[in-house]
């Protein structure tokens, strides 16, 4: 003899219990997918942050760089010019030397030459 009411009953039962289960783990996948999409904004806002600071920090860089660079330029200008007037007065004070040594020459020649002629 089948008894229907007490399989009706596990019926009843077994499906509240799937009903259940369902239930949570409909509730587990939503919590799920809520922190997973929250993970994803706090990740996507991290990287965008991290980003804007390199950004930043690579412009600050090139800054600095560029301000060095003209800092060098300038000190190459100076010591250029340096070198330059350097080199004139070199120039000059070598063009007296000749000028000196030639005059002291032509002393010699004319003293030698006074010499002879005595």
């Amino acid at each position: 003899h089948v008894d229907y009411d007490a399989i009706s009953m596990l019926n009843v039962s077994a499906t509240q219990a799937l009903s259940k289960r369902l239930t949570i783990v409909r509730d587990s996948v939503q919590y799920l997918n809520h922190a997973l999409k929250d993970s994803v904004q706090s990740l996507h806002q991290a990287l965008k942050d991290s980003v804007q600071y390199l950004n930043r920090a690579l412009k600050d860089s090139v800054n600095y760089l560029n301000a060095k660079m003209a800092t060098l330029e300038l000190v190459n200008i100076k010591n250029h010019a340096t070198d330059s007037l350097r080199m004139n007065e070199q120039q000059r004070a070598i063009a007296e030397l000749k000028n000196l040594l030639m005059e002291m020459k032509k002393g010699k020649q004319n003293v030698l030459s006074s010499k002879k002629v005595k």
